[in-house]
């Protein structure tokens, strides 16, 4: 059998029981399993898919430089609403610019708001006795630690405003805004203390009494009662707005909620029921750019790798991310016929340093499908076509097959994210996927999965966490983003 030849695309090694170099030997075992596996699969396959036939010749090749071409690109839209927190504040990052964020929430039921006597029996409206109200208001935490993104020990003013609009029940971006008074409801100073397990855990402060007074009406009756017709009431909600320069990023938990305390007519206990702010949310994120290496990024924009001193850059939330192509993906068929037996994509970032305000890499990473300068997204349910773990999957493009988007923990040994790429590659060569590039997305969970294996539709899951909170990531140089390939080829 001849060698293979190498050209400037593609460099291949032909895999042999002996002689095998450092670099490809423990990737051995894997090819020789997977070649049988995919030799057995390829030969039952028709003459239009991916496949060779059984008597033709064959070999088992490896290929670490594939090209995989970087740019960096700022989305035309980001999704924010329905995130898992409030997220608000201010930063100053000297390599991503200066942002802020402000988050806008309506009410939402906790429970039926149902009041009744000593003896269980639901009264009259009338018998409430309104008492007082508060906002309560916690930092939102996970195992104890709360998020943050900037300069922490600045104390900020946090202000709450009553909103003067209606948040829809429509999808929102995070370039969106909507009206709410000057005149603020409540005032706090937040010291968020991140990497502590101390610090302002609670904000709790008075709101006016004809807030109270208007929200107490509705016990008893269907409104509310029901979830649906408080909805339907328009109740206008809050939005959650800093003022501190130079400060940080924080989350507020959704479960915040303003606590009307009463008394029924004739008895002296108090009690009080909780709306919560977790209805229809979003966050507005506004960032200026100016004075740093992105400063001429523009929506609709790409900027090549070269542009940037080989640099790319990751920010998802903002809408600046890595675009990854494989522009010479189908050159590797070369005449020939190709199965493959293993795709990985290999991402290396920079390693975190005082630059950094994030205070490190982001824990996990996915990849979703590009159309052109947006995320693809599967309608009815905007669902983002992230790369599957399962091969299958990547074929098809209906919502229920979304039960398995591949989400890659950052491994700290080896300082890199591997994605398996098998099932994807696989579906470009036999023209069942558009070849369009990927983007890097950050999300702060595994759980993004919309469907359930057992075919339940739950978008929310994905919703919540893909677009959850401002992280970055720094690709520098080529060896910042390989693919590895493993694959069996006719001569």
């Amino acid at each position: 059998m001849t060698s293979p030849t190498t050209n400037s695309v593609l460099t291949k090694t032909k895999i042999l029981p002996t002689g095998t170099s450092t670099s490809t030997r423990n990737w051995l075992g894997k090819a020789t399993l997977l070649a049988g596996a995919t030799l057995s699969l390829l030969a039952c396959q028709e003459p239009s898919e991916i496949g060779l036939a059984p008597t033709t010749p064959v070999g088992v090749f490896f290929s670490d430089t594939f090209s995989v071409e970087r740019s960096t690109v700022l989305l035309d839209s980001v999704q924010s609403n329905g995130l898992s927190g409030l997220l608000t504040g201010r930063y100053t990052d000297p390599i991503f610019g200066k942002g802020q964020a402000a988050s806008f929430a309506r009410l939402e039921l906790s429970t039926a708001f149902t009041v009744v006597d000593k003896d269980k029996n639901v009264i009259p409206t009338a018998q409430i006795v309104y008492d007082s109200t508060r906002l309560v208001m916690s930092l939102q935490r996970e195992s104890g630690f709360s998020y943050f993104y900037g300069d922490t020990l600045v104390p900020q003013q946090l202000t709450v405003h009553r909103l003067t609009e209606d948040i829809g029940t429509a999808n929102y971006d995070i370039r969106n805004r909507i009206g709410y008074e000057t005149q603020p409801l409540a005032r706090f100073t937040v010291r968020p203390r991140p990497r502590t397990t101390t610090g302002d855990t609670a904000l709790i402060a008075r709101l006016p009494d004809a807030i109270g007074q208007d929200l107490i009406k509705l016990a008893n009756t269907e409104e509310g009662r029901d979830a649906t017709k408080f909805l339907a009431m328009n109740k206008k909600g809050l939005a959650v707005v800093t003022s501190t320069d130079r400060a940080s990023l924080f989350q507020l938990s959704r479960f915040s909620y303003i606590a009307v305390y009463y008394h029924v007519q004739g008895d002296t206990t108090a009690s009080s029921y909780g709306f919560f702010l977790s209805g229809n949310r979003f966050t507005n994120l506004t960032v200026d750019r100016a004075g740093t290496p992105l400063a001429g990024l523009r929506a609709g924009q790409a900027l090549p790798s070269s542009a940037t001193n080989g640099r790319t850059f990751v920010q998802p939330m903002t809408g600046v991310t890595t675009r990854l192509t494989f522009p010479s993906l189908l050159s590797i068929e070369e005449n020939r016929r190709v199965g493959i037996n293993r795709a990985d994509l290999v991402i290396t970032p920079t390693q975190p340093d005082g630059t950094f305000p994030g205070g490190g890499l982001p824990p996990y990473i996915a990849l979703a499908e590009a159309n052109g300068f947006q995320i693809a997204r599967s309608s009815p349910n905007r669902l983002v076509q992230l790369v599957p773990i399962f091969p299958g999957v990547a074929i098809n493009t209906t919502e229920t097959s979304f039960y398995s988007p591949q989400v890659v923990t950052y491994n700290s040994r080896t300082r890199d994210y591997t994605i398996n790429m098998t099932g994807y590659i696989q579906a470009i060569l036999a023209g069942k996927r558009p070849n369009n590039g990927l983007y890097l997305l950050t999300p702060i969970s595994s759980d993004i999965g919309p469907v359930s294996p057992q075919g339940a539709l739950q978008p929310s899951r994905q919703q919540i966490y893909l677009n959850d909170r401002v992280q970055r990531m720094l690709l520098d140089g080529k060896a910042s983003a390989k693919l590895v390939l493993f694959f069996t080829s006719s001569n």
